[in-house]
């Protein structure tokens, strides 16, 4: 093809218009195009109809497949994915469990937190992001005086 494109191409055209050029250009693309390939055979547009008789059992058995899917409830898709993801059984080898470092205990962690800590943890709470009726906005205070009643002696 493109020996033929360069032969078709070569002819010179020098004295004449841009759209006469490319009408030359297209009219040897075109030339080209249908001696290499040929002229279409069909008069359907449409590729899928050219390869329906492979497509068609493809596509019959994913129809298939997504009908199958579809009848089943959804909890029960939910219930197959886990149990496949958690059936399986898993060992752990000693060593592995050996290999890892451990923390060190932070005590302090397991002091109740003070009037203070609570106020700014209270506080930092966005309003308008808790999913259903969003109330941190206007009980903040009675969060407050609550955990002041049950103890009083911390701040």
């Amino acid at each position: 093809m493109l020996k033929s494109l360069q032969e078709a191409l070569s002819v010179a055209h020098q004295h004449c218009s841009t759209s006469e050029k490319w009408d030359h250009l297209r009219e040897a693309f075109q030339k080209t195009t249908f001696a290499t390939f040929g002229k279409k055979t069909s008069k359907d547009n449409d590729c899928f109809d050219a390869k329906s008789s492979k497509m068609s059992p493809i596509i019959d058995t994913k129809r298939a497949a997504l009908a199958e899917y579809k009848l089943q409830p959804p909890e029960y898709r939910w219930v197959k994915l886990y149990s496949e993801l958690y059936s399986r059984e898993n060992t752990v080898v000693a060593s592995a469990l050996d290999a890892i470092e451990p923390l060190p205990i932070m005590e302090e962690l397991d002091a109740e937190p003070t009037l203070a800590e609570l106020r700014k943890a209270i506080d930092s709470l966005a309003s308008g992001k808790a999913p259903g009726t969003d109330v941190i906005k206007c009980c903040k205070d009675t969060l407050h005086k609550r955990y002041q009643d049950r103890h009083p002696l911390q701040e």
